[in-house]
């Protein structure tokens, strides 16, 4: 009995601390978005500038395999700071929703620019830049002839 009682008291001590590392590492701990979403499993990209209001679906296996691809190669860290906070920001760049065959929803993203990715509650950067964000605004541009 005295040695769970020590075992108890030693644990209070712990725990907090404990939280406090994974906090911290939960935090710091680079993001990868789109893993384990299988290119030929997505039959539709529903993708929507909200800039512009203009909505299409992008239906090229091609196209859609590069853009999984190009998101999945990159790793991201949370934004640090008021900039890193998102949940109270109305508004975005390129919403993008996953679909399988089905119409079912597979995986959702917000790209905002070619290095930062909105995943509520916060903004996520990748340091290499080089998203898929040109490719989706000439795809918009070309479906729509909107020349900005």
């Amino acid at each position: 009995m005295k040695a769970v009682r020590l075992i108890l008291k030693n644990a209070k001590h712990l725990i907090l601390p404990a939280i406090l590392l994974v906090i911290v590492l939960w935090y710091i701990l680079p993001v990868h978005f789109l893993r384990g979403l299988d290119p030929e499993k997505v039959k539709t990209i529903d993708l929507f500038d909200g800039h512009t209001g203009y909505q299409m679906d992008v239906t090229d296996p091609k196209l859609i395999s590069e853009i999984v691809e190009n998101v999945q190669s990159h790793s991201f860290k949370k934004v640090r700071g008021k900039d890193g906070i998102s949940f109270i920001e109305m508004g975005y760049r390129f919403r993008m929703v996953f679909l399988d065959e089905k119409g079912n929803e597979l995986a959702r993203l917000i790209l905002e620019d070619s290095n930062t990715v909105r995943k509520d509650p916060f903004y996520y950067r990748t340091k290499e830049g080089g998203l898929c964000y040109d490719l989706l605004w000439k795809l918009i541009r070309e479906k729509f002839h909107y020349d900005y």
